[in-house]
């Protein structure tokens, strides 16, 4: 309200603010009561011009904590470090939707594409802490033509099923996703490094049983397999596992 007062030189005390017919107070909120106010502002930008000045314009405007609001445009959640009018096919009369939420019930989430190596496509999203994950990976997907057959998400290696929450998971703010291409999943590099320092580095199916790695290590460094013990994160590797066994990714 005084935002809008102070634009067009108006006493906040001398006038009225209706939504639907009915008065509307100052220390209302814009979900109270279970309706929603629906403030429109009309701006001009460079097309060039990232989205977050938009968003930053929009939300000091309107005395808006930025950790509150997300920005829509045709269904897709804006991010506006990354995204400008250009990018996203915008045309003069185009519509961005600013929805209002309880920050504590989301987790802000970075997902990207990690293709040999390069990250491309990072995404980020606000998602809700009891929702599944499938509605992200959906929109991850159909925002970058991916085919969500043909690709897994991951979270420190592990991964991820679209059934899975947030919560479930205990994701935090800031925490990055993976998308990989399940081709680059049929192999996987290793890393073998034993106590007095020599170190292998191998390229192994992840269907191939370990006792392969394991022999070709110890005949390059003169070790007695039958010696010899394996161990990742502190448990004993049988030789007969494969990395799929122990879910390595």
């Amino acid at each position: 309200m005084d935002p809008y007062c102070n634009q067009y030189n108006l006493d906040v005390s001398q006038v009225g603010f209706l939504f639907d017919g009915r008065f509307v107070q100052a220390k209302q909120t814009p979900h109270e009561d279970g309706k929603a106010i629906f403030v429109c502002i009309f701006v001009c930008i460079d097309r060039s011009t990232q989205l977050k000045t938009l968003v930053k314009a929009y939300c000091d405007h309107h005395s808006v904590d930025l950790n509150s609001v997300t920005f829509w445009f045709d269904g897709n959640q804006l991010q506006g470090d990354h995204s400008h009018a250009e990018q996203l096919h915008m045309n003069d009369g185009d519509e961005i939707d600013v929805i209002f939420y309880d920050p504590n019930a989301y987790v802000k989430l970075k997902v990207s594409l990690n293709f040999k190596g390069k990250i491309e496509n990072e995404y980020f999203s606000n998602v809700r802490r009891s929702n599944q994950l499938k509605n992200l990976m959906d929109d991850y997907c159909r925002r970058y033509w991916l085919d969500i057959d043909g690709v897994a998400f991951l979270f420190n290696g592990c991964l991820l099923r679209a059934e899975q929450t947030p919560d479930e998971l205990q994701l935090v703010n800031g925490d990055e996703i993976d998308v990989v291409f399940y081709d680059q999943l049929a192999r996987m590099k290793l890393k073998v490094k034993c106590q007095v320092g020599f170190e292998g580095l191998f390229r192994i199916n992840r269907s191939t049983r370990l006792k392969m790695l394991m022999d070709v290590y110890c005949r390059r460094y003169c070790f007695d397999f039958n010696e010899d013990a394996f161990l990742f994160n502190g448990r004993l590797i049988e030789a007969d596992q494969t990395p799929d066994e122990l879910k390595w990714f």
